[in-house]
């Protein structure tokens, strides 16, 4: 097996990543039931093929596609646009999913939103880092937490769009910011 970023390994023969997933506090049954109905209800989240508690691994499938944190500044307007819809799709279903295993006022939210956990395949959207998803109270200290990470990734996004039309020696002249780049 290769390794690759994010502590997972690639599994050529079977074309699937493993990912080791902490031991101790992490209660990987409970997450594990939530997460197999959640994959069925949203099928844009990595698909979660087997669970090896032995060696505290996820099988997941292998995602071919493009990163959207390094990768997003290629593509045109109209596909980053789908990208933009699709995000605040997932982002709305983490809302509208309901399972007997989540308690009220919970609702089963990943916890590490952002573009780097984002892909683009032929067939979409592809949301990444599956072991961060929990059952996550709505209550302030959460929102602060962790909704604040899905406006970081809009924000993200947004400023990936706005340079959707400029080639790369206008990215450089007006820096990826507002205003232009200065140099001190």
């Amino acid at each position: 097996m290769k390794k690759t970023q994010h502590r997972l390994q690639h599994n050529k023969k079977t074309n699937t990543f493993f990912k080791k997933y902490p031991s101790g506090s992490w209660n990987v049954d409970k997450w594990w039931d939530i997460y197999q109905e959640y994959q069925r209800y949203d099928s844009r989240v990595v698909q979660v093929l087997n669970i090896d508690k032995r060696n505290n691994l996820i099988e997941m499938e292998y995602v071919d596609g493009l990163n959207c944190e390094k990768q997003l500044y290629n593509l045109d307007f109209n596909t980053k646009k789908k990208i933009l819809i699709e995000v605040m799709d997932i982002f709305a279903n983490f809302f509208k999913f309901s399972s007997a295993k989540i308690s009220n006022g919970e609702i089963f939210f990943h916890k590490d939103f952002k573009t780097d956990n984002i892909y683009y395949t032929e067939h979409g959207v592809k949301l990444l880092d599956p072991d961060s998803f929990s059952a996550v109270p709505l209550d302030r200290m959460n929102n602060l937490l962790y909704f604040g990470r899905y406006t970081e990734t809009l924000y993200d996004i947004k400023e990936k769009l706005s340079y959707a039309e400029l080639d790369p020696m206008q990215v450089e002249t007006f820096g990826r910011g507002y205003g232009p780049v200065r140099k001190f």
